[in-house]
């Protein structure tokens, strides 16, 4: 998982990364306090570099790349199903996750339930 950061990653996004990793291996990269651009750029680098590292990864691995924001949450379940969408769909370049606008004491703009997985909220 690569995670860009502004110098701390959430209580959130660790207690996530500690209970709802489901057993797959997760090796975490983060750039801290750098513009989202040079953040990305370097966090790319870093996931070419651990993705060709035959200790973590067997030679003939091909490791997929979570980005996942530092104060993100995810529920038990969702790596299998992303990581099940990508492997029974070759075809999937990328998944990604739908998010609104930040706005305190607003109800939610994605699913963040088991009940709501397949349904997609829009607010206008």
């Amino acid at each position: 998982m690569l995670i860009p950061t502004r110098g701390v990653v959430a209580a959130e996004l660790a207690i996530a990364l500690v209970n709802n990793a489901e057993g797959h291996r997760v090796v975490v990269r983060t750039v801290n306090r750098e513009s989202v651009d040079v953040a990305y750029n370097q966090l790319a680098a870093q996931a070419l570099t651990v993705a060709g590292d035959t200790v973590l990864f067997p030679a003939d691995c091909d490791p997929f790349v979570f980005w996942i924001d530092s104060d993100a949450f995810f529920l038990h379940g969702t790596l299998r199903l992303m990581l099940h969408a990508l492997e029974t769909n070759p075809t999937i370049d990328l998944l990604a996750g739908l998010f609104g606008p930040r706005a305190a004491n607003q109800g939610a703009t994605a699913c963040v339930t088991s009940t709501t997985r397949t349904r997609i909220w829009l607010r206008t």
